[in-house]
């Protein structure tokens, strides 16, 4: 990199990395049992990239949602018992503690279907915590687990870089000319030969040495 300040020239090196490298993981731990992820393959948006095996993910589903559909007819039933027990209190036809009890069933059943319907639609959301999608075009730069390994929920698998030709240069600088780099000050980046135009887009004042 050549950096012009106040007609002072100087020469500094870099390594260049992509403007925006994403890194994956799943949200639950878990055994891969399909890694369709490649190093230096181009992936698009949307694009199923790993999967953790769903088995038990699975069996909790069908028993919940068997706890679903049992409520489900428990609420119907106490419906049909307060409908029943209304007619009749109107008519005098039972008492008003009858009324009461089917008012209290009824809002428990119904309590109790609903919590159900909420524990479902929690167990199928693990579905997508069991799956990495491509949250937008590149490539493939790093994976770091296989297909039958297990993993911990959170640990990096992939990663992507962007497919859009930017990058960026991350340069040390000696400690007497960081005062004098600002914020979007141009420079001249030579890579392999070719030369370019970029600018300051960050600065950071971490020491590694007397740099």
């Amino acid at each position: 990199m050549y950096y012009r300040n106040d007609q002072k020239q100087k020469t500094f090196n870099g390594e260049t990395q992509s403007a925006s490298i994403t890194n994956l993981s799943f949200r639950m731990s878990g055994i891969i049992n399909k890694m369709n992820a490649t190093v230096g393959e181009k992936v698009k948006k949307g694009e199923l990239l790993a999967q953790l095996d769903t088995k038990d993910i699975d069996l909790s589903y069908q028993q919940i949602n068997e706890s679903v559909q049992s409520s489900k007819i428990q609420l119907e039933t106490a419906q049909s018992t307060l409908d029943r027990t209304k007619k009749l209190y109107q008519s005098q036809g039972t008492s008003l503690s009858d009324l009461e009890n089917a008012r209290n069933n009824y809002a428990q059943a119904k309590a109790t279907y609903e919590s159900n319907l909420k524990s479902l639609s929690l167990q199928n959301s693990q579905y997508d915590y069991a799956k990495i999608m491509a949250p937008t075009a590149g490539i493939i730069s790093k994976v770091n687990a296989e297909q039958n390994e297990y993993v911990n929920a959170g640990g990096n698998i992939i990663t992507i870089d962007s497919n859009n030709g930017e990058f960026q240069v991350k340069v040390s600088l000696p400690e007497n000319y960081i005062n004098d780099v600002k914020i979007n000050d141009e420079v001249l980046l030579k890579i392999n030969e070719r030369e370019m135009q970029g600018d300051i887009s960050e600065i950071g004042y971490a020491a590694q040495g007397a740099s």
